[in-house]
């Protein structure tokens, strides 16, 4: 008679989930409900004075919010465009073997993703500096000097001047993110399209692109997130400047509730920032549930 396979009790299963479930509603829940409970309350000389819905109806129509969520959605497009596309890209050249010494190019590009963001800022702060930034430096030595631009201190291009450094210091996690769903590409469909005489292009939209779909939504999700909450690279490069140019919606909250000491309408920012993340993650979600998932089941 054949063993029976083991099946833990319903009491063993919420024992070994409860530490997890604990830590969760510790660190997210509980400052996520307290949040949502001081912001609506209104902050005068420290004291917290019963508001209701105000600082909704406040934010609703604050022009400075409104910007700072523009300044977001800027570095979102831009991420999804050069950083997921670009470690797409570079996932397919290595995955057909075009490429020289994939590891260490895998490993180079992750690299900076393990460093500290206020670490990588400084860098860059070094490449976009005036006066004696290796990029104004550079074009300069080869006689495009007329390029050169205050890329910190120009209000119309640095939101992004600072979206550059989002892109190189993570384009190596999108890039993981990629190669593991290629190693689940059944080869056999490859191999197929190859003796059918189909080029690396071909491949790539026609065979590849399509079985990543999955793996494409997890990057783009990412990609959301990740350029709502965004923080310390603005405010190591910029701090926000000029005047709100490279402001974005998590600063705003930040200089709301500990420069302004408005804690309560710093936590209705913030709170908008959860609403915000969830709409667009489960939107994408959808779509590409909808749209692209559905179509190659």
């Amino acid at each position: 008679m054949a063993p029976r396979a083991f099946q833990p009790s319903t009491i063993a299963i919420w024992l070994f989930l409860l530490p997890g479930i604990v830590v969760y509603g510790g660190v997210v829940l509980t400052p996520l409900i307290g949040g949502f409970y001081y912001s609506l309350f209104e902050t005068k000389n420290f004291q917290f004075h019963w508001a209701g819905l105000a600082n909704y109806v406040r934010l609703w129509g604050d022009g400075d919010f409104w910007f700072t969520l523009r300044n977001n959605f800027i570095i979102i497009l831009l991420s999804v465009i050069f950083q997921v596309t670009t470690a797409f890209i570079i996932a397919v050249l290595m995955n057909s073997r075009l490429v020289i010494a994939p590891k260490f190019l895998r490993t180079a590009i992750f690299f900076p993703v393990i460093l500290s963001p206020v670490v990588t800022s400084f860098v860059w702060i070094l490449v976009f500096d005036i006066n004696s930034g290796l990029l104004n430096n550079t074009l300069e030595a080869i006689g495009l000097g007329g390029l050169q631009q205050k890329w910190l201190d120009d209000p119309k291009i640095v939101i992004y001047s600072v979206t550059v450094a989002l892109v190189w210091q993570y384009i190596g996690l999108f890039l993981v993110i990629f190669l593991s769903g290629l190693s689940a590409i059944n080869q056999e469909t490859i191999e197929a399209a190859e003796v059918d005489g189909a080029s690396t292009f071909q491949k790539t939209i026609y065979v590849i692109f399509p079985q990543l779909a999955s793996t494409w939504s997890v990057a783009i999700v990412l990609a959301i997130s990740g350029g709502l909450k965004i923080f310390e690279h603005i405010f190591v490069m910029t701090g926000g400047g000029p005047g709100l140019s490279s402001t974005v919606v998590a600063q705003y909250a930040y200089s709301q509730s500990f420069l302004r000491a408005n804690f309560s309408y710093g936590n209705t920012i913030a709170i908008a920032i959860v609403v915000l993340s969830l709409t667009l993650v489960s939107l994408t979600i959808w779509a590409f549930n909808r749209f692209v998932v559905k179509d190659r089941i």
